[in-house]
């Protein structure tokens, strides 16, 4: 994946899902975080350290 990746939080059965759209391809993966909005800003967080910890 290069940094040009989509990343993005959607609604999944009730749970926040984190989505990732690169050159074509979609990985998915459901976070622990219930759909709501202190879940949707724990899933964000979440999220971000995922992200620096994949491009560092």
């Amino acid at each position: 994946m290069h940094a040009g990746a989509k990343w993005y939080l959607v609604e999944s059965r009730g749970s926040v899902k984190l989505g990732v759209r690169d050159e074509g391809k979609y990985q998915s993966r459901v976070l622990n975080y219930e759909w709501s909005n202190r879940g949707l800003h724990e899933g964000a967080r979440r999220t971000i350290e995922i992200y620096k910890n994949f491009y560092s």
